[in-house]
């Protein structure tokens, strides 16, 4: 916490990066959830690599050209666009959390 309060504006670069996680965690919940209930996770899916754009782009082109099909397929691809989330809000923090207050 203290961490936080040394920066400028690190209550709410904090609060934004926080928020953004928790969508995509919750993103990545609700496609788990419709992929054990319905199977197919087609839309929950799409959801959470948009929301975890640009950074979901390391993970998908690789796939579209065929590379690493077999490797990240279902609960991978699902923690693969997790960690582009938080390697993106952490990138929020970085950006928005101003210069240290003495």
């Amino acid at each position: 916490m203290t961490r936080i309060l040394r920066r400028r504006h690190g209550r709410r670069a904090a609060l934004v990066a926080g928020s953004y996680l928790a969508v995509v965690v919750l993103s990545a919940g609700y496609a788990e959830y419709v992929s054990l209930t319905s199977g197919t996770p087609i839309g929950a899916g799409v959801l959470l690599m948009v929301i975890t754009l640009p950074t979901s782009l390391i993970v998908l082109l690789p796939l579209q050209a065929g590379i690493g099909e077999d490797v990240l397929d279902g609960d991978a691809l699902t923690l693969a666009l997790v960690a582009c989330g938080a390697f993106q809000a952490w990138l929020l923090w970085l950006l928005l959390r101003g210069p240290r207050v003495r």
